[in-house]
């Protein structure tokens, strides 16, 4: 293979540089192409192709020097395969105003798009319009792309998204690869403590306002090539093309972001990166102020006060409960209530809480702000006001209509979550190890159950009751649209339904909440295959299929299969199952000054499986099976067991095959210092003494 790359000071002819480079650059296509199609690109794609995109890549993503020509991977016929073949694995994709599926495309259209992008006379062409409905009832204009356009802009992401993604704030969750809602919601829930008012604004037609000057100007900060920035502002110039009156109108964009666009996304993070900074630097410093004492801190004379109730408190419980004809839940109540006026009689609050203690907590997922706020009201409108002002320096506007300051006790809905502060004397924890009690500062999760209800009502799985009362409950409904499927696939469908419900509303305290909701979709799967079957009722499809609708089909090899319609338990909830958060694009030449250009992971799990790479002893051609600590945490002479753990997380480790492996920990190894050795370095333990 002979190979002579030339680009921003780089410059290497040796065949065995490439090789090294490239075996360490393979694992990065996972990044950004799906591991089932990684095999397929290295069978069409030559060898010696692959490894040129992949350097030229890495050049970019990890250079200090920002001026580099990111032109000319953009016109690589085999990196436009590959951008290719990630929008070609995608479902549901729709085609754009030429009709030309993303399947149909061969590689004389990505030779074509190639020399076009080169000779500088690529022109997208109009995207066609289309609109969705959405939750409140309007309507979302979306612009889909064409086939040639959408490899252009996948070509785009890939290229621009690791130079951002690193300096990205860490309240962004939206449209970032390993962060989605639950990441957001999980962040709240983790961090926001004792939260006196929610701040939720709305934008006000985000993506269709935004200036384009605006965008290129964020975008030209990080990508100094000017004919990227060239492609970049046709795309936002191009327009769209609406079915109007049964003819195409051609209409001209003089502003906004397309919104259905794969790249869209994010240039809108790349903008509103801008005032994530400005609320990190300026705003939470400001509104960050620490009283003498302690949110959460509990009188403990309060306690003194009441302790007459204390031991007599189930007594006193059930005596109200019989007197007065209460529940069970009631009694408590008033029992908690009657504490609180005897402590008050006594001039004794419940709460220490500081008046002159402020906090302030900021999320964002893609346009959709919330500011949690500890302190009066009055502090909470002008921090709303000098918010709005913020952003419309950047070109955003705030739709004052839809954007609300709330109070934690009736909560706010965020993601499609109902959020609120659950502070009140009957979440009185345990007892510390002071020998103290402390109030519960977190906020609860609920799911919105009537909006859930509603939105399945204009799906079609719910409908009034016949009887026609005003106040009278929603009823389940056959769903038409899936009326003339299989058996197996009707109940597959709706069982995606409940479980996705199911997995998004993971993080309520109370999932039970959803029984009901639950319930109605498999009635509505019920009275589905009693029409399709043409039964006249839902129970004999229940008599046919059993209580879980259980369906027996057979398979593709021939085998039998079951399908079920069974509701899961809702018990376990109140948690985000979130993995482990990592940058998917990290900085490695910055991260070690010692060895730069080596990958510096900040622990283990960011760390790529050894048997995916090979061997690091010199002259092995295995490939490698374990992770070998050069230093074990036994031999460093270190007390203290959390110190111990610590060094074993971020200690230096080589992947080796299993025979160098055996003969380390034999003592058999007679090669060179496993020190000097290239490997992957985490930390600075190597001065540790042993």
């Amino acid at each position: 293979m002979d190979i002579k790359l030339i680009q921003s000071g780089y410059e290497t002819s040796k065949p065995e540089h490439i090789i090294e480079k490239a075996n360490s650059l393979y694992k990065s296509l996972n990044s950004f192409l799906p591991s089932k199609t990684v095999d397929r690109v290295v069978e069409i794609v030559s060898e010696e192709g692959l490894v040129l995109v992949l350097t030229k890549l890495d050049l970019i993503h990890n250079s200090k020097d920002h001026n580099i020509r990111m032109l000319d991977i953009l016109v690589d016929p085999n990196f436009l395969y590959i951008a290719w073949c990630k929008i070609k694995d995608k479902k549901e994709q729709s085609p754009g105003g030429d009709n030309v599926p993303i399947q149909n495309i061969g590689v004389r259209t990505l030779t074509n798009l190639s020399k076009e992008l080169r000779s500088r006379k690529y022109k997208p062409k109009p995207a066609k319009r289309i609109y969705i409905e959405k939750a409140n009832g309007q309507k979302r204009p979306l612009g889909i792309p064409t086939s040639r356009d959408k490899i252009v802009q996948m070509g785009l992401k890939i290229i621009l998204e690791p130079l951002f993604e690193p300096h990205f704030s860490t309240n962004s969750h939206g449209f970032r690869p390993g962060r989605s809602c639950h990441t957001a919601l999980a962040q709240i829930r983790r961090e926001w403590r004792m939260v006196s008012y929610f701040i939720n604004l709305d934008l006000e037609n985000f993506f269709d306002k935004l200036a384009h000057k605006q965008i290129i100007k964020v975008v030209k900060q990080r990508c100094k090539d000017k004919d990227i920035l060239a492609v970049i502002y046709r795309m936002l110039k191009c327009g769209y093309v609406s079915l109007t009156n049964s003819r195409d109108v051609n209409l001209v964009s003089s502003e906004g972001i397309p919104q259905g666009s794969i790249i869209s996304p994010l240039l809108g993070n790349i903008v509103l990166d801008e005032f994530d900074r400005i609320v990190e630097k300026t705003l939470i410093p400001q509104f960050n102020k620490r009283g003498k004492n302690q949110v959460s801190k509990v009188s403990p004379v309060y306690y003194q006060a009441t302790s007459v109730f204390d031991a007599k408190d189930y007594e006193l419980r059930d005596q109200i409960k019989e007197q007065m004809g209460l529940t069970t839940r009631q009694a408590r109540e008033v029992v908690k209530t009657a504490k609180v006026k005897v402590a008050q009689t006594k001039g004794i609050e419940y709460s220490l809480k500081d008046e002159s203690t402020e906090r302030l907590w900021y999320v964002r997922y893609a346009d959709d702000f919330i500011f949690g706020y500890t302190g009066p009201k009055i502090k909470a409108q002008m921090l709303t006001s000098i918010i709005t002002q913020e952003l419309s320096y950047i070109g955003v506007r705030v739709n004052s209509s839809k954007s609300q300051i709330a109070h934690h006790s009736k909560g706010v809905q965020y993601l499609s979550y109902n959020i609120f502060g659950n502070y009140r004397l009957k979440s009185v924890g345990k007892i510390d190890d002071r020998g103290q009690r402390t109030i519960r500062t977190y906020l609860a999760f609920s799911p919105p159950v009537k909006k859930l209800v509603e939105r399945a009502k204009e799906r079609g799985f719910l409908m009034p009751n016949r009887r026609g009362k005003i106040n009278s409950k929603l009823v389940a409904r056959r769903y038409d649209k899936w009326l003339f499927l299989p058996p197996q696939d009707i109940v597959k469908r709706f069982k995606s339904v409940i479980q996705s419900t199911i997995h998004y509303y993971q993080g309520c305290q109370q999932r039970s909440d959803l029984y009901e909701l639950l319930w109605l979709y498999k009635r509505s799967c019920a009275l589905t295959l009693a029409h399709h079957h043409k039964f006249k009722s839902w129970q004999k499809a229940v008599q046919k299929y059993g209580k879980d609708l259980t369906v027996e089909y057979k398979g593709k090899n021939g085998k039998f299969l079951t399908v079920d319609c069974s509701i899961p338990s809702l018990a376990g909830g109140g948690r985000f199952k979130t993995k482990v958060h990592q940058n998917a694009f990290p900085q490695t030449m910055e991260k070690s000054s010692s060895q730069p250009g080596r990958i510096v992971p900040k622990t283990l799990y960011e760390m790529q499986s050894a048997s995916e790479l090979m061997c690091h002893i010199p002259n092995c051609p295995n490939k490698a099976e374990a992770w070998h600590h050069v230093k074990h945490r036994k031999k460093l002479k270190i007390t203290s067991a959390s110190k111990q753990m610590q060094v074993a997380l971020f200690a230096k480790q080589i992947p080796v095959c299993k025979k160098h492996h055996v003969m380390i920990h034999n003592g058999q190894y007679n090669g060179p210092s496993l020190i000097k050795l290239k490997g992957y370095v985490v930390g600075d333990w190597d001065d540790i003494p042993c």
